[in-house]
């Protein structure tokens, strides 16, 4: 049907990637799925989606923020996952609005542990 891939940190649950089978879209499988898993969350909830410039990306997040998402308006860039790589200009979405404190401090947090760089605010 899909699959839904997390990290739980200490507080704060970080979505790498969520999915639904093509053929199966368009039925509410995503969002029933999606708010299943919320609902199964007390902690701050955070995931990169593209810059919406296109209508796929445009989509993306449309769906989380139906979902209650936030659109942080602070800077994002994911980092490049090999040596070498560019960095891809992103937004930061949260099951909560972010400060900048906040904000900062889960993309110094997920730029560590998930993508082994270290980040300066």
């Amino acid at each position: 049907m899909g699959l839904l891939t997390y990290w739980t940190f200490e507080d704060l649950i970080y979505i790498e990637h969520f999915a639904i089978d093509e053929a199966l879209r368009n039925q509410g499988l995503g969002k029933a799925t999606f708010l299943n898993f919320l609902s199964q969350q007390q902690e701050q909830v955070v995931l990169e989606v593209e810059v919406p410039n296109n209508e796929v990306a445009d989509h993306r997040v449309e769906f989380y923020a139906s979902m209650g998402f936030y659109q942080n308006p602070q800077t994002y860039f994911q980092p490049p996952y090999r040596e070498g790589g560019q960095e891809v200009p992103m937004i930061l979405m949260s099951k909560y609005e972010l400060d900048d404190d906040e904000f900062f401090e889960i993309r110094n947090l997920l730029y560590r542990e998930v993508y082994g760089k270290k980040q300066e605010k």
